[in-house]
């Protein structure tokens, strides 16, 4: 990472130097960590921290998500370490606020990263200790959302100490960051690094289907009204590759994962928090030589359906599957996270912001998490449950890399990589447990867990009608489609239908444009749902001037194409371009506008009336329109 780097707005809060030339002031002791050996605060010795590029890049990504940081400094005991280790102590000149965390942190060069240590701020905020058996270069961090550490920053300004800009601070070289530490700290400036973002909340747009209207056989869909501060936000249509499919589109608006369910099997599905392959594939050779933390990575990801902050997932579901579930039923329901879940999601949502790809982060946390759930047996709070991982990644920390390390070699990782990544992400790790207490995401969490399930799902319900399954004698001709012809009235069409089915059929859900073009399905279930007709010539309420034959996209439709009506040729969809040159001779051919490389075939017959073929890219007909001039014509509803 360049020093010059705009990701993130650095600066430091430097020397306190006396005005009009004066010397310098004595150091004040809370400017800097102090250290006290059983008492002593004389047997360490404590000089400014010497940073390596890569302990440097580890701080500049620490502010880039959201952060304070203190003057990096070293610690060397003048002894031997007692058995009881020492305390690490760091006052603060004003109180942090109460949506802050803080945390010691030292660099650990095994893992190649800063690795926090569980630590304790005092009941007025201001003093921070940890007791640690390791001494090396140390500092703290403080993390919170952006008003919060904007009043840190006050604080530190009202204490009568200079803030400058990140080129000033921290130089455009490692020489010059670790010559602008030197002076801070022989100044006795308590300068910090700060960063002003949200390392844990999140905020987003809404989800767009590109189809916003729903298939014709949806009745009705009840979902939460619109709110950017939803939990979910929602968006329903239909699918624009095969229009007859319901969507549902849910993204997460906050800075943890939910887990989610659907009542019916869906035609396809996509989850845009992981790459899905690789994550189970790489979770597989974990859980291959570790039985236990295999069943903890199945309980964490919750058998692959975990949504994460920011993240969304699409459903496109068939009408049958959703006549399966139970009327008033959600169809799809997202759930809060349990404790080990919001850790998780947690984790891997700030390693995303530190440049990790979503496979990697969600990867590194869950194996993380996992590798720890004995630590979290007996918590049923966030708080307590990031302080017992916390300690469980101190004391496992290189085990816990190696298990990650042979999940990144299954990603495609080398050997040499995996392992540096590994312990570099197992430290970023413990930066975030030990923040994760500002209140952005530890609040909501709360809240989360007491909102109304109907906030976080949509429910579906379907028209209602007759059907007929069976259209296979039904022959496609120049504006008739078996016992239908362009240029009846729906009343028509609706006797019609009956007296074919041999039972009173009802046309399915319709939608009317203002009264100048009425657009539906032959009927809401069934063969006959794949069966559209238009008015527009004279209104909504005039004579269907077209008919169009669509579908099935999928076996689970319940129906072939060998059910659909035909040309007197054989040709329907799933013919080829070739089938219908045969039968027909020249065509009028136009680019299909929504599938490049489909083509709209037309042949004209006696009269107004025209029979379209709309291909796809392979040539394959994916609908048949059959009706008068101009409305065969139209490529979308009403135009």
């Amino acid at each position: 990472m360049g020093v010059r780097s705009t990701a993130f707005v650095m600066a430091a809060i430097l020397a306190l130097a006396a005005l009009s030339g004066c010397a310098p002031a004595e150091p004040d002791p809370g400017s800097r960590i102090t250290v006290a050996v059983d008492g002593d605060s004389d047997a360490a010795t404590v000089t400014a921290g010497t940073l390596t590029e890569t302990s440097l890049d580890g701080l500049r990504e620490a502010t880039a998500a959201g952060a304070v940081i203190g003057v990096p400094t070293q610690i060397e005991l003048d002894g031997e370490m007692p058995t009881t280790g020492v305390q690490l102590t760091r006052v603060y000149p004003e109180p942090l606020p109460e949506e802050t965390a803080a945390a010691f942190m030292f660099f650990n060069d095994e893992l190649g990263g800063w690795q926090a240590v569980p630590s304790e701020l005092s009941a007025d905020r201001r003093t921070l200790t940890a007791t640690v058996h390791h001494l090396s270069l140390w500092d703290d961090i403080v993390a919170g959302g952006q008003q919060a550490l904007q009043s840190v920053v006050n604080g530190a300004k009202s204490a009568g100490q200079s803030v400058q800009e990140a080129a000033a601070a921290v130089g455009n070289s490692l020489e010059e960051a670790n010559t602008n530490i030197g002076k801070a700290f022989a100044d006795g400036a308590d300068a910090l690094y700060f960063g002003i973002g949200k390392i844990f909340d999140t905020r987003v747009d809404d989800p767009v289907c590109d189809m916003p209207v729903t298939p014709l056989w949806v009745e009705s869909v009840v979902v939460i009204d619109y709110n950017a501060n939803n939990p979910i936000l929602f968006c329903t249509g239909r699918d624009a590759n095969s229009p007859e499919l319901l969507v549902v589109k849910a993204r997460v608006n906050r800075g943890f994962a939910y887990t989610v369910t659907a009542a019916a099997t869906p035609q396809w599905s996509y989850n845009s928090t992981v790459e899905q392959a690789a994550f189970d594939a790489a979770l597989q050779a974990v859980g291959n030589i570790d039985t236990v933390i295999a069943q903890s990575i199945s309980d964490l990801s919750a058998n692959g359906v975990i949504v994460g902050p920011a993240q969304e997932i699409s459903y496109g579901f068939s009408s049958t599957a959703v006549d399966s579930v139970p009327i008033g039923s959600p169809l799809v329901t997202l759930h809060p996270p349990t404790v080990p879940q919001f850790l998780t999601s947690s984790i891997a949502s700030a390693l995303v912001k530190w440049g990790l790809s979503s496979t990697d982060g969600y990867l590194a946390a869950t194996i993380a998490v996992a590798s720890c759930t004995n630590a979290l047996k007996d918590t049923s709070d966030v708080l307590s449950g990031a302080a017992a991982v916390l300690d469980c990644l101190g004391e496992a920390d290189e085990e816990i890399a190696n298990k990650l390390a042979l999940a990144l070699l299954e990603t495609g990782s080398s050997p040499q990589a995996a392992g540096a990544a590994a312990g570099s992400m197992v430290a970023k790790a413990s930066l975030v447990l030990a923040v994760i207490a500002p209140a952005t995401a530890a609040l909501n969490f709360v809240a989360e867990s007491v909102t109304p399930e109907s906030t976080r799902t949509v429910t579906v319900f379907t028209t209602g009608g007759g059907e007929l399954d069976d259209l296979s004698s039904w022959v496609i001709g120049y504006g008739t489609l078996g016992p239908l012809t362009a240029g009846m009235s729906i009343d028509q069409i609706t006797e019609a239908l009956s007296a074919e089915a041999g039972q009173t059929i009802e046309t399915g859900r319709y939608d009317d444009f203002s009264g100048y073009c009425r657009q539906g399905a032959l009927s809401s279930t069934g063969t006959t749902a794949h069966i559209g007709y238009l008015a527009e010539s004279a209104g909504s309420n005039g004579p269907v001037d077209r008919f169009s034959i669509s579908g099935p996209y999928e076996p689970s439709d319940g129906f072939t194409v060998n059910d659909l009506p035909r040309t007197a040729g054989g040709n329907s969809v799933g013919s080829t371009e070739a089938d219908i040159r045969a039968e027909f001779g020249a065509m009028e051919e136009r680019a299909n506008p929504y599938v490049e490389g489909g083509k709209l075939l037309t042949t004209l017959g006696p009269g107004i009336s025209g029979i379209v073929f709309v291909t796809d890219e392979t040539g394959t007909v994916t609908q048949v329109v059959t009706g008068n001039v101009p409305q065969v014509y139209y490529s979308e509803g009403c135009a």
